[in-house]
């Protein structure tokens, strides 16, 4: 494989058809067509994307919220996530509709990830790649690194309650509350969290 990014992408015109694309606003619509075509964008469907980029490339003035806006639609539809800390995204669907085919793909999409910045992202795509089960995929995964290790525990003094800890980071949650997304923002990163408690 060459170091030229391939000059098409493939959509499914079955896109049309399903419920989260229809329920978007224009504005999401265009953007998850610009996100899935972009020159920016690889086989792997991960890539950094400056709001900048966007902005420029749809020409859509310089106003953040208008990119924000409908990529927020996107991320509440589960088809893109975004490390707003390192300006990275995540077509959720790319690797699953496109996984890589061979060794030699296996070798370029390491390479795709060596460049980018490390990111929690990376554990999504680890996740993705692990429902394929295809064992050629082994190496790429193993370069993807393992998960944060976040300790779960009851608290001594109120057992309802449970204690999250992490270096330089602990919460205290009362158990048997839902938490979609539960983020915790550190000097260094954004740590992001879907989980049921107790």
């Amino acid at each position: 494989m060459t170091d030229e990014k391939p000059i098409y992408a493939q959509i499914n015109r079955k896109v049309w058809n399903t419920i989260r694309f229809r329920s978007l606003s224009p504005e999401a619509r265009e953007l998850f067509f610009y996100l899935t075509t972009c020159p920016h964008g690889n086989m792997l469907g991960i890539f950094v994307l400056r709001p900048g980029y966007a902005l420029d490339d749809l020409q859509w003035g310089t106003n953040p919220k208008r990119f924000t806006k409908p990529l927020q639609e996107l991320i509440d539809k589960h088809l893109f996530k975004y490390d707003f800390d390192n300006e990275v995204i995540l077509d959720m669907e790319q690797i699953i509709k496109h996984p890589p085919e061979n060794p030699n793909q296996v070798k370029w999409a390491i390479k795709i990830i060596s460049s980018l910045p490390k990111t929690p992202l990376f554990q999504d795509v680890k996740l993705l790649c692990e429902r394929l089960g295809k064992p050629f995929l082994k190496p790429f995964i193993e370069r993807l690194g393992k998960p944060e290790t976040i300790t779960i525990t009851e608290t001594k003094k109120n057992p309802k309650y449970l204690y999250l800890q992490r270096e330089n980071f602990c919460l205290t949650l009362k158990k048997g509350v839902r938490v979609l997304e539960l983020s915790f923002l550190t000097i260094s990163k954004t740590l992001r969290l879907s989980m049921m408690l107790g």
